[in-house]
């Protein structure tokens, strides 16, 4: 079974030559992904020389399969983040996050990208439906830390949609 988003098939993405003299620039940048064409740009805002490079289609590989929701919101949970690391680099974490969200909002803005950014709320709920009072605990403790440290994030009975409980999130992104 092939597992390709439609959009890799069904949009042009458009090919650039590959790279056959020697140039001199400022600044490399490796991946054109999102990070990487983010990185070039803001690089190239500052009046660097900027090469960006890309062994296969720009924009293809993981940037290519996202589903183009944006958060703050890490992999690892914000508890385990302060337990790790101290409260006020989980806090940086999460406000990097926030930060990246407003830099591609302005960036968007700017440059007048037609992408359907919209900030929506985000939510992190339960595991299916057989779930314990331990995983509500977790989630209230987690909406609990993030209000401490300054997030918006609510505990919720039942999110929409899954009708699980859950945190919400608000004022993240899609595009």
């Amino acid at each position: 079974m092939r597992s390709v988003p439609f959009w890799i098939d069904s949009a042009p993405i458009k090919r650039f030559p590959y790279l056959e003299r020697n140039v001199k620039v400022d600044i490399v940048v490796v991946g054109a992904g999102i990070t990487g064409i983010t990185t070039a740009h803001l690089l190239k805002e500052t009046g660097l020389t900027v090469a960006l490079i890309e062994r296969e289609r720009v924009a293809s590989i993981d940037t290519g399969h996202t589903t183009a929701h944006l958060t703050c919101i890490t992999d690892v949970e914000l508890q385990e983040l302060a337990r790790t690391f101290g409260d006020d680099h989980a806090q940086a974490a999460w406000d990097a996050g926030a930060a990246a969200i407003d830099e591609i909002q302005r960036l968007v803005q700017k440059e007048q990208i037609e992408c359907e950014f919209t900030r929506v709320p985000a939510y992190v709920h339960v595991y299916g439906h057989s779930f314990s009072q331990k995983e509500i605990s977790r989630l209230k403790k987690e909406a609990s830390l993030a209000a401490k440290l300054g997030f918006d994030a609510t505990y919720l009975e039942s999110v929409p949609y899954f009708n699980l409980p859950g945190v919400r999130y608000p004022n993240q992104a899609k595009f």
